[in-house]
């Protein structure tokens, strides 16, 4: 029995190598074992700006935070 399957263009094969999810992080001791602190340490950069960047919470947020600080 012959099949033949046709892959339309875009999906993924079998055959292909997928990329390497971690290309753009340091490399360390989490990537042997389970370290956070070592991964946080090597690859999370400080936001030293201000809070200027930041929007007001929304009505529908404001009157969530209400209900809750009431538990």
């Amino acid at each position: 029995m012959n099949i033949q399957v046709q892959n339309p263009i875009g999906v993924a094969t079998f055959n292909e190598i997928p990329s390497d999810p971690w290309r753009d992080f340091e490399d360390g001791n989490w990537t042997r074992e389970i370290d956070v602190r070592d991964f946080i340490q090597k690859n999370v950069t400080p936001w030293i700006g201000d809070a200027a960047f930041l929007v007001p919470a929304t009505a529908r947020t404001q009157a969530l935070w209400t209900k809750l600080k009431d538990l």
